[in-house]
């Protein structure tokens, strides 16, 4: 039995081992576009602060796939899928056929609709090339702007400021914090809390333009005003 699995996180992953526990003969092969081994996400909010190095982001050791006997195919992005055979089609022109195919691909991230995301200098973040990237992009020292107050935008904003960037700001389009979380009193004691760590908001505020001219220099604001930026994460999408 040949079994194919789309998706290296956590839920394609976890069916591969599970598959392997039931079956020790099947054939199991996991394709994932990323080119790193699973990883769980949250990991990657302690790597960006610099609460752990890479090698403890991954979940298991190097040599683990091997010993459970999982085929891992890194780098590699399927482009079609025959329900018939079932079979998939990649990027690179092969053609992998299968008994049972599994669908653990993840989602993307959300983005607003916002003019000016085209532009170099702006991240979401979902992966480890992502922070990677990002970690690459803050060490000349830019200003941060993060779109979104939520759980993520938080995360995201304290992991920065514990790597050292100085200024940064968080847009939050509702009139608190975590505003699926807590009420107005918790939300003021949270923003008065983190803003004793430099961290300034702009709460009931909502981005108009990522502003630059091949690269972000700012984001202008629905009321007028402009937030200087090197460096934009979108931590908020619809």
């Amino acid at each position: 039995m040949r079994v194919v699995i789309l998706g290296n996180g956590l839920a394609g992953t976890i069916s591969g081992k599970t598959i392997r526990e039931l079956d020790s003969a099947a054939d199991i092969i996991i394709c994932g576009e990323e080119k790193y081994p699973y990883y769980p996400r949250p990991n990657l909010i302690d790597f960006l602060a610099g609460l752990i190095p890479l090698e403890k982001v991954f979940a298991f050791a190097e040599g683990w796939a091997e010993r459970q006997r999982l085929q891992i195919q890194l780098g590699v992005r399927a482009t079609a899928i025959d329900p018939s055979g079932p079979a998939v089609e990649f990027e690179d022109g092969r053609r992998l056929t299968a008994d049972y195919l599994v669908l653990a691909t993840g989602a993307c991230p959300a983005t607003p609709p916002l003019p000016g995301l085209d532009k170099d200098g702006i991240f979401t973040i979902r992966t480890l090339e992502d922070v990677l990237e990002l970690l690459e992009a803050i060490k000349s020292g830019p200003e941060v702007v993060i779109l979104g107050g939520g759980l993520l935008g938080l995360e995201l904003a304290r992991a920065l400021r514990m790597r050292g960037v100085e200024r940064l700001s968080v847009v939050e389009v509702f009139n608190r914090l975590l505003p699926r979380q807590l009420d107005e009193t918790g939300a003021g004691l949270l923003q008065t809390s983190l803003e004793k760590t430099g961290i300034k908001f702009f709460i009931g505020q909502e981005a108009a333009e990522i502003l630059g001219e091949g690269r972000v220099t700012g984001v202008r604001l629905k009321d007028g005003q402009t937030i200087p930026a090197g460096v934009v994460i979108i931590a908020a999408g619809g």
